[in-house]
């Protein structure tokens, strides 16, 4: 792989792997979402090309106004992302996902289990614009509620 496709895996690692840039939590989209508002501690774990890079993790604070959205803090890559084909069943919710970042592209399928003071989610994506063919990726997310938001 050269520097400049390395640097390009890394830009679409940063679109992937930022899944709380304001949009990190899930709520439901066709039920009540059991979660809980309060401060939410999110690890993202990603794994290209079946190498594993160093997870992040990021807090954010979530209202009930934010949980009552239909889509507003569903996990997605960073960058003009579609969400489609959302459905929440007991406490899964699936989605498809199509985001654009510069020239990069990333297209997948989000699995989240959600519960009151916690979720956990698993999507298989694809990498576009970076090499002829597309790159597969895993991203496993893992969030907590660890108390009320500071006021």
């Amino acid at each position: 792989m050269n520097m400049k496709v390395k640097l390009s895996v890394a830009s679409f690692v940063r679109m992937a792997a930022i899944v709380l840039s304001g949009c990190g939590i899930p709520a439901a989209v066709m039920a009540a979402s059991p979660m809980l508002p309060g401060l939410w501690e999110l690890r993202v774990a990603t794994t290209i090309e079946k190498k594993a890079l160093p997870s992040m993790t990021t807090r954010e604070c979530l209202t009930q106004s934010d949980i009552d959205h239909e889509t507003r803090t569903l996990p997605r890559p960073d960058g003009d992302c579609t969400l489609s084909n959302i459905v929440t069943v007991g406490d899964k919710t699936t989605y498809d996902t199509a985001c654009k970042l510069d020239n990069l592209t990333v297209r997948g399928r989000m699995e989240l289990y959600r519960h009151p003071e916690s979720y956990d989610g698993l999507s298989d994506m694809q990498f576009g614009g970076v090499r002829s063919k597309d790159i597969p990726a895993t991203i496993v997310v893992n969030a907590k509620r660890i108390g009320d938001c500071a006021k």
